[in-house]
């Protein structure tokens, strides 16, 4: 019998969207899933988020890395602050963890919204392999105006907002987070996405692309003809962020505002305030 598990990282400034993701998660899916969430959180809401689910809340000390300092700053600039280091380690950690245990280990970003179960496709997968929507041209196009060296060049180019992995995989190398240290030493300059990076750049030979409608990023040329399995909020237009760049997109943050409504009863007054907000420049 395969052994299926889902899971996402948690860090404690991210409960609210957080919520929204998971709620959205389990209401069209209906597989086993494990949240490592960092220690000292207040839980509180998110356990009542996912009350009744079987969720599993794994508390962890989010890795630390000496080298999160010689990072190079512009990604961090333009996509993300560097305090997010410590959750995308974590992620490696929970790989290198959970692949002991399953053989097929769906993760998946909390700055989305799902529409539709990833039930049939998880149905196809191999746990000799690792599975993913390509994102090259969104990486090319960065890459290049970011300046920095292409450490990752070849296609596909996974975003790791949703990606199946098997274990058998995975297993390739013998010590992730070890790894995954000295990969970041050794292109300290030139990561992008810290992550994603070392992802894409170890298990690129087990890598197979599939349908953008599985982790739907706007940036996709097709997006607005894609009925979605997921909504990806990539980069800074978030629902929360008071920035909206392309009007077209209005139809997934109104959903993501109405998703909010049904669940202020444990999102923050504030992250409704940020929404609502967000909303009104549509």
């Amino acid at each position: 019998m395969t052994r299926i598990t889902a899971f996402c990282v948690v860090n404690s400034d991210y409960i609210d969207p957080a919520i929204i993701a998971l709620r959205s998660f389990l209401k069209y899916n209906r597989i086993h899933t494990i949240i490592y969430a960092e220690r000292g959180t207040n839980l509180r809401r998110l356990r009542m988020a996912v009350e009744g689910h079987g969720v599993v809340i794994r508390e962890r000390d989010f890795p630390e890395l000496p080298v999160h300092e010689t990072l190079g700053d512009k990604y961090f600039s333009l996509f993300c602050s560097r305090e997010a280091l410590p959750a995308f380690a974590m992620r490696i950690k929970a790989l290198d963890e959970l692949r002991k245990d399953y053989d097929i280990i769906l993760n998946f970003d909390l700055d989305t919204l799902f529409f539709n179960s990833v039930t049939p496709l998880l149905s196809r997968v191999s746990d000799s392999a690792i599975y993913g929507v390509s994102e090259r041209r969104n990486r090319d196009r960065w890459i290049k105006s970011l300046g920095v060296k292409d450490i990752a060049p070849l296609s596909p180019y996974l975003n790791t907002g949703l990606v199946i992995y098997g274990a058998k995989a995975l297993q390739s190398v013998d010590d992730m987070m070890s790894d995954y240290e000295s990969f970041l030493e050794q292109n300290s300059q030139h990561v992008y996405c810290p992550e994603q990076d070392y992802i894409n750049y170890t298990f690129h030979d087990y890598m197979h692309e599939i349908p953008a409608h599985y982790n739907l990023m706007f940036t996709d040329v097709n997006y607005r003809q894609t009925p979605p399995v997921m909504v990806h909020f990539l980069g800074r237009d978030k629902p929360w962020s008071g920035h909206v760049t392309d009007m077209q997109t209005s139809v997934y943050f109104r959903r993501y505002a109405v998703e909010c409504q049904r669940c202020e009863h444990i999102i923050s007054d504030e992250f409704i305030k940020k929404v609502r907000a967000t909303s009104q420049l549509i």
